[in-house]
């Protein structure tokens, strides 16, 4: 039987499962792992500074720390190490959720959603090494952030590729798609924050970056079934369409006032 029009993907479809193109599992089970990972990192993060990065022992391994406290104190003030523990998870956090513009713009103009996906995957999971290690703590932060930054908005960008605009299937899609990343982000921390805080700081890590690299596998393996990326010339020869620029605008707002927010928040 031939399939109506609303129903076929706006890249072509090979395989389906459970009525959706098998490439809506790779992205989910992606999405659930690297939530995992992140959200396990989270949990850690703070108890794993409060506790014992930032204590007397081992500052002095921390690379770059002495610089780092200096400039948060000419901006906050004089910081006890608990609060300057807190402090840095809010600012964290605050990078965590404004990285995704950056990383948006790198697969839609750029490199494309896959390679981009996979290009964070494999740097969140470098940066979750390097937090373990005191030496490499500070860059490793930031590999975190600007890794998964663009690995969660490229994942979104290829559900969306996997159907045409008026495919009814595409608000299912991104429910299941949400359904992952909510699998994830339960039961990392309650796993890996247990692991981390009752058995040992570099297990917890391990496990968060042993989530992030099977991330950044099962990309790699089920890259043939997701939609290709378009041509990097048409993507830079792009053009916004009128109402485009009150949307971006609209959108960095909200990414503004959402980091912001979780750099306060995770302060408390």
């Amino acid at each position: 039987m031939t399939r109506p029009p609303s129903t076929v993907l706006a890249m072509g479809e090979t395989r389906t499962f459970a009525g959706h193109p098998v490439g809506l599992t790779i992205v989910t089970v992606a999405e659930a792992l690297q939530a995992a990972g992140v959200y396990g990192v989270q949990a850690l993060l703070i108890l794993y500074m409060a506790n014992f990065l930032f204590t007397p022992d081992q500052l002095a391994s921390v690379g770059g720390f002495d610089a780092w406290r200096g400039l948060l104190e000419s901006l906050f003030g004089p910081m006890s190490l608990q609060a300057l523990a807190t402090q840095m998870m809010g600012l964290y956090l605050g990078l965590f959720f404004l990285t995704p513009l950056l990383g948006g713009w790198l697969g839609d103009r750029h490199w494309g959603p896959r390679l981009t996906c996979i290009l964070g995957a494999v740097l969140a999971t470098t940066g979750m090494v390097m937090v373990v290690i005191p030496a490499t703590f500070l860059p490793g932060l930031l590999a975190c952030a600007f890794g998964s930054g663009a690995l969660r908005c490229n994942l979104n960008a290829q559900t969306g590729h996997l159907y045409a605009r008026d495919d009814g299937r595409r608000d299912a899609a991104f429910s299941i798609l949400a359904a992952g990343l909510n699998t994830g982000a339960f039961l990392g921390p309650l796993l890996i924050g247990a692991l981390g805080e009752r058995v040992n700081w570099q297990w917890g890590f391990a496990a968060a970056s042993g989530c992030m690299a099977l991330a950044a596998i099962t990309l790699l393996v089920g890259n043939g079934l997701m939609p290709a990326d378009t041509p990097p010339e048409t993507r830079r020869s792009a053009r916004l369409q009128p109402g485009d620029g009150k949307t971006i605008a609209a959108l960095i707002g909200v990414m503004l006032l959402t980091s912001l927010f979780w750099l306060a928040q995770s302060q408390v």
